[in-house]
């Protein structure tokens, strides 16, 4: 799943439900943004920080669980600051979703299901 091309994009927008995050993205720099939205399904395990003003993204790395090594798995998620610990053998979904930016906000995810959409018009577009 390829979605690099959000390099330099805002994150603007995160809505919350029980077993569903949608992280909005809109183009930076240009009077008429491209708009697109990640979906994360059946989420195991969520961690958001350091949210501010113009969230820019530098880059979005997702993995399939069953492929990633412990000490890629380790690095990512070595540096919580929340207090929870996160062992590599515990969780069962199926991806890992790492966004970091480089001005504001870091997303770790583990979950079931991503899906990436363009909206236009107000609608959403399912992207391959």
């Amino acid at each position: 799943m390829d979605i690099h091309f959000l390099h330099d994009y805002n994150l603007y927008n995160i809505n919350m439900s029980s077993k569903e995050i949608v992280l909005s993205f809109s183009e930076c720099f240009t009077e008429t943004p491209r708009l697109y939205n990640i979906h994360l399904i059946d989420i195991q395990y969520f961690y958001c920080s350091e949210l501010k003003e113009g969230n820019i993204i530098l880059d979005i790395e997702i993995f399939e669980l069953k492929n990633i090594t412990r000490d890629d798995f380790d690095k990512i998620f070595i540096r919580e600051t929340d207090g929870t610990k996160v062992r590599f053998d515990e969780y069962s979904g199926k991806y890992v979703f790492y966004l970091y930016s480089s001005y504001g906000c870091y997303i770790k995810a583990i979950v079931q299901k991503i899906i990436t959409t363009a909206v236009e018009n107000g609608e959403e577009k399912t992207l391959q």
